[in-house]
């Protein structure tokens, strides 16, 4: 479902156009090795927000991919969309989202 959302949305944005495509069955396939991965250092028998995992996993992978914090924002919407959960950009980095600083 984010695939087609995606693609749905690149006429209004740049990322998704051509060649230089956003997102790709290639970004797909390494998403879910980084996901796989991630479940190998579970402890057995905790807790897993799998959701949460999947979303900061994809957002990492595409929204990094572009410049624009407003095409960031309509990967963001779209993965948070359809795993249901939110994304903390400062949690997420480690930071206070202050590059200045």
């Amino acid at each position: 479902h984010i695939l087609s959302d995606l693609q749905t949305r690149r006429s209004g944005t740049r990322v998704f156009a051509g060649k230089q495509g956003f997102i790709t069955l290639r970004d797909l396939f390494r998403w879910a090795q980084r996901y796989s991965h991630a479940q190998a250092h579970v402890a057995p028998g905790a807790h897993v927000d799998h959701n949460r995992i999947l979303a900061e996993d994809g957002y990492m992978l595409l929204a990094e991919r572009v410049r624009d914090p407003a095409e960031k924002a309509v990967v963001k919407a779209c993965i948070e969309k359809h795993l249901k959960t939110t994304i903390d950009e400062d949690t997420l980095y480690g930071g206070t989202g202050d590059v200045d600083k």
